[in-house]
């Protein structure tokens, strides 16, 4: 199941009853992704920020999928969100760090992605 592919392949041949039909039958997620473009973007960007947000999510899962790599096993995810709270604490104690919270966050998920999925799994 690749989303990503199927929206860019159903978006070139002009496939609206596919768009309209991944909509209808996900309106929980669709309204929750614009809940959450719109407490993060405001108003004006609510719409990019919801078409953003949901190609991020649907090229992670897809990457999960074809690379056989694990994002959301619980495992790993108590292994991030542990290592998250030292590393924020951490962060927010220096004060030359704190402009580069985004990134360290983003360094961090990415190193315990690979750390996981290469030692211990």
């Amino acid at each position: 199941m690749a989303m990503l592919f199927d929206a860019i392949a159903a978006t070139l041949t002009l496939n609206l009853s596919w768009w309209v039909w991944i909509i209808m039958n996900n309106l929980f997620w669709v309204f929750g992704v614009m809940a959450a473009a719109y407490f993060f973007y405001g108003r004006k960007k609510m719409l990019s920020g919801f078409i953003i947000a949901v190609f991020l999510l649907w090229s992670a899962l897809d990457f999960s999928a074809f690379s056989g790599w694990v994002i959301l096993s619980g495992t790993f995810l108590a292994l991030l969100y542990l290592s998250r709270l030292a590393l924020v604490g951490f962060v927010e104690n220096v004060p030359s760090m704190q402009k580069k919270l985004p990134f360290i966050i983003s360094l961090q998920f990415i190193v315990i992605l690979v750390i996981y999925n290469i030692f211990l799994r």
